[in-house]
């Protein structure tokens, strides 16, 4: 049986963020199931209506999920506790990408609140480009496995022969900045941030066989 060399090469990069991912979260209850939808269907026109003030495409802010749950509160009745509805509750998740420009930014968050909808919002900074920080990471990791195999055989006085395995680790890269952004109030002063770089990574495992 031919002898092998496995060795894992790593890589990680440090990649600034250029696009602004604002999540947007609609709740609303109601006993009613129609008055429930009306009410929706009226926030998000809201919503929509303010944000082209801002030159935002409706096509441009997409639903992420939306749901319609039936609320019930627990009773106790004779010793035993009972489910009593409550009411109906809508979540309607709804997502808008823009690039990193914090005047842009500012001015979105403000047709935000002035809004009915008054959404929960969370505000995060990634990567349009995605794959090709993917490709760069594997390149890198392949290029730093050889390398180490090298310094091993070069030390040992042995030769590499054909490649006889390679497992890929595929780790799961958030490609969000570290950056918390949380703000309490809207001012029309623009906001001015800059974002910590998105800290990637990845390993590739390879095996070669030793001649």
């Amino acid at each position: 049986m031919k002898k092998v060399i496995s060795v894992v090469g790593e890589s990680q990069i440090d990649v600034s963020p250029d696009i602004i991912i604002i999540n947007m979260n609609i709740i609303i209850d109601d006993k009613n199931y129609d008055n429930l939808i009306f009410a929706g269907n009226i926030m998000y026109k809201s919503l929509i209506e303010n944000l082209k003030l801002v030159e935002i495409d409706d096509k441009d802010i997409k639903t992420i999920n939306y749901n319609i749950n039936s609320i019930y509160d627990s009773i106790l009745v004779e010793g035993i506790f009972e489910n009593k509805f409550k009411n109906y509750r809508l979540a309607h998740q709804l997502r808008i990408e823009l690039n990193l420009d914090m005047m842009l930014l500012s001015n979105v968050i403000k047709a935000i609140t002035d809004s009915i909808t008054n959404p929960d919002l969370n505000i995060s900074f990634s990567v349009k480009e995605k794959d090709i920080y993917k490709n760069m990471l594997i390149q890198k990791a392949i290029d730093n496995a050889i390398d180490l195999a090298m310094i091993i055989v070069n030390k040992a006085g042995i030769i590499l022969g054909d490649i006889k395995e390679i497992n890929y680790g595929n780790i799961n890269n958030t490609f969000l900045s570290n950056t918390a952004f949380d703000i309490g109030m809207v001012s029309k002063e623009i906001i001015n941030i800059n974002p910590s770089p998105i800290k990637l990574k990845d390993n590739i495992q390879i095996q070669w066989y030793i001649n």
